[in-house]
Parts: structure tokens; sequence; C-alpha cells
């Protein structure tokens, strides 16, 4: 039906550490013309229709035509059809023109937490960084993307999004920075040239508050860096090193780790001479009587030889 359509949006009210979760449906009449709807069937998930380009589709309604009307009415689930999540609604309502007609259709069980998240991306430099209010929230059913107010103690903290949220699922809602939970990195070069880059990082992480937080803190090295964890209390996870826990009134904690940027090559033979190419083979770090480890590449009978600088860290060789 031209000129209508429905959009998700969501109350995420928090007391304490319990909360309630309501999503309405905000059915839109962008036209001139007042409807009377006996039926009608909202789809939820990712619709592709055929649009100019300046239209992107959300969601379908799709609605009969009628003279009755009736003031109870009500959002019923249907399930998931052909990848679509479908709620349809039985009883007859009204659309007045340039108007939205809000009805309750969701209110899944929420799993939350509360956290203090920060993220940083390795650079050589000293920095520093505020955290962001996050609450982490799984669904017991699946939700329509759409927009979400947070609300603690009954007023208004922020506002997010989601995408099309599976049930099970966690996601972080982002409703703005703290400044009084934040995050000092010191960087200390241990060695960089042309071959070999190689870092000691510390990160301390400060609550200013007058209560307990959660807090996590993860820093992304793209791949590029061999990552050696120095605290017991800090774990590599895909491309990022990663620490989380408490912090009561005042608190700090400190994580450390060691990067080091890694480049290597061995000796191709051709009848033209021996050639250089990059190599992903692994290597081996070994230690002498004097307590220095070194680094040995051993291809085609080509040796490289090179002293480590750090006995902690890495020493990586072109």
């Amino acid at each position: 039906m031209s000129g209508i359509s429905w959009k998700p949006r969501y109350s995420f009210n928090v007391e304490g550490d319990s909360n309630t979760f309501q999503g309405w449906a905000d059915i839109r009449n962008d036209t001139m013309k007042e409807y009377s709807i006996d039926k009608t069937e909202l789809f939820g998930g990712d619709v592709s229709i055929r649009q100019p380009r300046h239209f992107r589709a959300q969601a379908m309604l799709c609605g009969k035509s009628s003279r009755a009307y009736n003031s109870d009415v009500a959002v019923e689930s249907e399930g998931e059809v052909a990848g679509l999540y479908m709620y349809s609604i039985k009883n007859a309502y009204s659309l007045s023109p340039r108007s939205t007609f809000s009805l309750p259709f969701a209110a899944p069980t929420i799993e939350m937490k509360k956290v203090a998240l920060m993220r940083s991306y390795f650079n050589s430099r000293n920095s520093k960084g505020q955290s962001e209010r996050v609450y982490k929230i799984k669904s017991s059913e699946f939700l329509p993307a759409g927009t979400v107010t947070v609300r603690e103690d009954g007023r208004v903290v922020g506002q997010s999004s989601i995408g099309n949220l599976s049930a099970d699922e966690f996601i972080d809602l982002k409703v703005g920075s703290d400044p009084e939970i934040s995050y000092e990195r010191k960087v200390k070069t241990i060695v960089h040239n042309k071959n070999t880059s190689q870092y000691d990082v510390s990160v301390t992480i400060k609550n200013r508050k007058q209560r307990k937080v959660f807090f996590e803190f993860s820093e992304n090295f793209g791949g590029r860096f061999e990552i050696q964890v120095i605290s017991n209390n800090a774990k590599i996870e895909n491309d990022n090193i990663k620490t989380e826990g408490e912090l009561d009134s005042k608190e700090q904690a400190s994580v450390k780790f060691g990067q080091a940027y890694k480049q290597s090559f061995f000796v191709r033979y051709s009848e033209s001479g021996p050639q250089e190419k990059e190599s992903k083979k692994p290597f081996v770090v070994s230690e002498n009587q004097n307590g220095d480890s070194s680094l040995n590449i051993q291809l085609l009978n080509i040796q490289i030889k090179t002293k480590s600088l750090n006995k902690t860290g890495y020493c990586i060789t072109k």
C-alpha cells in the first residue's frame, strides 16, 4: 500500500539490575487520505525490493481497505516466513492523514550487563581515551531493526539502535561516553628499523566514580603484529588483545603486552641464481648460555641469525 509503512521502536527501562523491554510498531500514513484497515501484516527482517535509488525499504505493511473499525487492536507474532518475521493485526483500526499509529508488539526477556567499554587501535605513540557507556543485551526472541531509547530510574540516559537481532545474540547498546572511566596507554619502543619494529605497551585503566564498575578494554593490532601477553589478566582474541574485570571506587587496573612487526624472507634458487621472496614459514627462537635470545631461519642451506634485543619480546629479521 503506497504511502503507508511501519517502523519498530523500542523502550528499554533499567532499574538497578532489573529491566523491562517494550517494542512498539509505529505505522505511518504519509498520505493525505484517511484509511480504515481491517487486517494488517507487518514483516520484519531484510526485505529486498527493487526501488528507485532514493528509497530504501526497511519493512513492509500489507493492508486491506475497509470501513470497519474496532478500538481493541493488538499485534500478534506469526513466526518466521521465508527468512522474515511476520506480525499480524487482526482487528480493525483507522489511519488518519499524516499520522502515526503505535501499537505494542514485542516484550522479550532481556539479559543485561552494564559495561564501561574502551577500544583502541595500536599505534606507537602514547594516548588516552574515555570509556563508552554500554548495555550488553541478549533478547529471548527475534527483534527487527529499530531505535532503542534507554531509561534508568525513569530518566532518559541515551538512545541507540539495533540491527535485526536474532534470539540469544548479544549486542552492544552504546549510549554515550563516560569521562570518569578512562585509560592511558604508554608505548616503549624496543627497536625500530627497516627490518624490525618491537614495542612494549602498558595500559592503565582508572575508575573515578564512587561505585564499582565493570570494564572491558581491547586493542586491535590488525593482524600485522606478533603479540606477547605479559600481564596475567589479558588474553588474545582474533586480532585483539583484551582485558576485563571489575574496578572498585577510585581503583585502577593495569595491563602490559609486547608487540612486534614481523618480516622475513627465504631464498629460492632458479636458473638465473638466487631470488628473494616473502615467506610465511614459522621461525624458531632459541636461547644461548648468556641468556640472550636469538632468531634462526634456516631455508635451503641459507642461515640468518639475529640477536634479540629483549628476552621477553620478539626479534624479527628481514
